[in-house]
């Protein structure tokens, strides 16, 4: 009697881990489901002390989609290697725009000046950001160029094109004028496909930026104060990666794993 007992027990005991074990497997199984992954990646760059930062509106949201929300679940964003979490906290689709902000408490020291004077035509501008993300490798990339135009595709005049290489990954960095000032937010590439149906041949160096007086009114309108600065002396360009590595950073979107499986079927099928 005293050893069923005991067999009893120790069926019970072991029936009780069984069941923990098996609990804990699906809350795992559940956790793994709604878990936020790196769904794609840009470029933003700090505006303000306060940790303030612009980059594309098509960063932070896939727009395009139809049958699921392809807006980022949160914006992780990385400079160097410290990572900050972010919040949305407005957008301008129209004008490709967004605005986060870090949830770290802390002072931000390096960020960026705006010129208060537009885009001239012919002169010189670098850009800061990730193209293709880490594919390649993890460190920021610099490409250079000039405004090659003062609109961009159809006379848009809130746009400039540039001849400096922009990739996928690049959306959102700053593009500086020669003084270190940031005078445009990368924003585009001519669309291949497009100028190949449209006049028989692929677009050469055609990229595009947004001018610094359509982000300035987008700041104002969402009460950030940025900095203004009217240097005139010009550094190189190795002074601008070194003083532009310390403002831009890499963003990746994070989606929970289950949309973005639904958002993988959508543009799959539409592809």
């Amino acid at each position: 009697k005293i050893k069923k007992e005991k067999d009893q027990k120790e069926r019970e005991k072991i029936a009780k881990l069984e069941k923990e074990a098996e609990e804990k497997r699906k809350q795992k199984e559940l956790e793994d489901k709604y878990k936020p992954v790196a769904a794609w990646n840009g470029t933003g760059f700090f505006v303000s002390s306060l940790g303030h930062i612009i980059t594309n509106s098509h960063v932070v949201e896939d727009s395009s989609l139809k049958t699921v929300n392809g807006k980022c679940d949160t914006i992780n964003a990385y400079l160097d290697n410290k990572l900050y979490e972010t919040e949305i906290l407005s957008q301008d689709r129209l004008n490709d725009l967004a605005l986060l902000k870090i949830k770290n408490d802390e002072k931000i020291i390096n960020y960026a000046s705006f010129r208060n004077e537009e885009p001239i035509l012919g002169e010189d501008i670098t850009t800061l950001g990730f193209p293709f993300g880490k594919t390649i490798s993890s460190k920021i990339k610099l490409t250079s160029g000039v405004v090659s135009s003062l609109s961009g595709l159809g006379d848009e005049f809130t746009r400039m094109q540039i001849d400096a290489a922009l990739q996928p990954g690049n959306s959102g960095g700053p593009i500086f004028d020669s003084y270190g000032n940031v005078i445009g937010v990368a924003v585009a590439k001519a669309g291949i496909f497009y100028f190949l149906a449209e006049f028989g041949t692929l677009p050469e160096n055609m990229n595009f930026g947004i001018k610094p007086s359509v982000v300035k009114t987008f700041l104002q309108s969402n009460g950030v104060d940025y900095k203004t600065s009217n240097k005139k002396i010009a550094i190189t360009k190795v002074k601008t990666a070194e003083e532009g590595m310390k403002q831009t950073l890499y963003l990746e979107c994070m989606i929970r794993k289950d949309r973005l499986a639904k958002i993988k079927k959508e543009t799959d099928k539409r592809n």
